[in-house]
């Protein structure tokens, strides 16, 4: 299975077999603001965490497409009213959530409780890449600021 996020703010689920990839049904359909999904990662088989372009993540079940939670980062402060855009979103083996954004922060999410438990400042412009080591004790980040940065437990 794979999962695809639209700048309409659609995600769709695909199936892939025998190397084809072919559209199955639409697990979010376009709500009425225009949000674009702009990253994407499964938290389980059931769940996945989407990064926005409105300031959130949001986890939705797989299963029959309900969000079962909103995760707000707030506004752009160094912009103004902007919106944050959540460039980036990984899970970690134990569920918790990691997401990089256009604000140059790594934010580190609860994966149970989807509540923010920490929130780094190390990039000077936007977080574009995250990636994890497997078994999720180092998290390294990439920004438009040409830095990667290393984190570990």
């Amino acid at each position: 299975m794979a999962i695809s996020g639209t700048i309409d703010g659609a995600l769709a689920i695909y199936t892939i077999a025998d190397s084809d990839l072919r559209f199955q049904r639409l697990l979010v359909k376009s709500p009425a603001r225009k949000t674009q999904m702009v990253s994407i990662a499964f938290q389980s088989r059931d769940v996945v965490v989407v990064g926005c372009s409105d300031s959130t993540l949001r986890a939705y079940d797989m299963r029959n497409g309900l969000m079962l939670r909103k995760m707000t980062l707030g506004a752009d402060l160094a912009g103004g009213s902007k919106e944050i855009i959540v460039w980036s979103v990984k899970c970690l083996p134990n569920g918790d959530i990691v997401s990089g954004d256009s604000t140059g922060h790594v934010t580190i999410w609860d994966g149970k409780t989807y509540t923010q438990m920490q929130r780094l400042q190390s990039h000077r412009q936007d977080v574009l890449s995250l990636a994890t080591s497997n078994d999720g004790t180092a998290l390294l980040s990439g920004g438009m600021d040409r830095r990667t940065v290393l984190y570990k437990k």
